[in-house]
């Protein structure tokens, strides 16, 4: 019988660890998602028991009041267990990363507050309000890379084709609606971020070839797409064929991520897009519509204000699920725009339709 060697399991080792640490940030992010759900649906009841314990006078009130207390605790329960499992998942990945890739290195703690100097250009001289966002810390030790493998991206692949959506609900069918549409097979598509590769799974499936740009290394197990960061991309820079921005752009320049400062940060992103989508070019564009405002440190929402700023010198091709009023609601849906890069000016837009997904 053939006897395996501490040397020949090495390999193997190294790719379980790789798949644990794939899964553990994708079900951290899904159960962190259910969490904020089920918190918000307790909070709801709790309101609605509070305000029937104070006319609580007869035995009909008294059983809905019962009712409400037993859907509190069933609450609760799956609370404290979202909350359980996003611990463990998180010092499991941790734990993993540490006895994989050494102790982390230091990354930047992001700014808790615009300077007053920069106030003016980021409020367009008080033009956009800034409201409390949830201030956060979204950077990574540098040299603790995300994970992404072929088992991974079939699971995703998998999702899609029972039009399953993952992060950002109806974005996701209306990115598949405008893909169907304005088909990418065949083309070099750029990824612009990336946390886990959904947006890669769906290029995929549509017969895309993703390179994903990202700041945060990203280790590739699969030969169905590439992986990029921002430092290398800029010392070598390609131009693609199409591209993909994914609730990405309005948080640049808010330093949530590590970036620094910049009151324009994001209508640079955009302009920088110019080069890398190549002239004629697509780019499938997502980012939060509603009453201009910032959400410090979260994000940008677009309204009147910024939203044209943010699109200009590009050939708008087709809308899914920008209705009417969209840019005064209060950004909590993120339409998908398909825009032509329009440089050099003679390349023209082969359709300038405005097309809405059902719903």
């Amino acid at each position: 019988m053939r006897m395996e060697t501490p040397a020949m399991l090495q390999p193997v080792k190294r790719l379980v660890r790789n798949r644990i640490a794939s899964i553990v940030h994708t079900e951290t992010a899904k159960l962190e998602t259910r969490c904020v759900e089920l918190e918000a649906a307790l909070a709801d009841l709790k309101t609605k028991f509070d305000a029937t314990t104070q006319i609580a006078d007869n035995s009909a009130l008294h059983a809905q009041i019962l009712e409400l207390q037993l859907q509190k605790g069933l609450l609760e329960t799956q609370v404290h267990d979202s909350n359980y499992w996003t611990t463990l998942f998180r010092w499991r990945y941790q734990s993993l990363s540490k006895e994989h890739w050494g102790d982390p290195l230091p990354s930047p703690t992001p700014p808790r507050e615009i300077p007053a100097a920069l106030m003016p250009a980021f409020t367009m001289d008080g033009r956009v309000p800034i409201e409390p966002g949830g201030w956060d810390n979204e950077t990574r030790p540098a040299n603790w890379p995300l994970v992404y493998t072929d088992a991974e991206i079939d699971h995703y692949i998998g999702m899609i084709k029972s039009r399953q959506w993952f992060i950002y609900g109806m974005t996701d069918y209306w990115l598949w609606d405008a893909l169907t549409e304005f088909p990418a097979t065949g083309q070099s598509v750029a990824i612009m971020g990336s946390t886990t590769p959904w947006y890669e799974s769906t290029c995929i499936h549509f017969g895309g070839r993703p390179v994903t740009i990202e700041y945060n290394t990203i280790k590739v197990h699969t030969r169905r797409m590439e992986a990029v960061t921002v430092a290398d991309f800029e010392r070598a820079p390609r131009v693609f064929d199409a591209a993909i921005s994914i609730s990405s752009f309005e948080h640049d320049g808010l330093g949530r991520y590590g970036d620094p400062l910049d009151p324009d940060g994001d209508l640079k992103a955009m302009q920088n897009m110019k080069r890398i989508v190549r002239p004629g070019g697509l780019l499938y564009l997502a980012v939060p519509v509603g009453r201009d405002r910032i959400l410090f440190n979260a994000a940008r929402v677009y309204g009147p204000i910024r939203f044209p700023l943010l699109i200009d010198g590009w050939i708008e091709v087709a809308r899914y699920g920008f209705g009417p009023g969209a840019v005064e609601a209060e950004g909590s849906i993120q339409p998908v725009i398909v825009l032509r890069n329009g440089h050099p000016p003679q390349v023209q837009a082969a359709d300038t339709g405005d097309r809405r997904a059902p719903g």
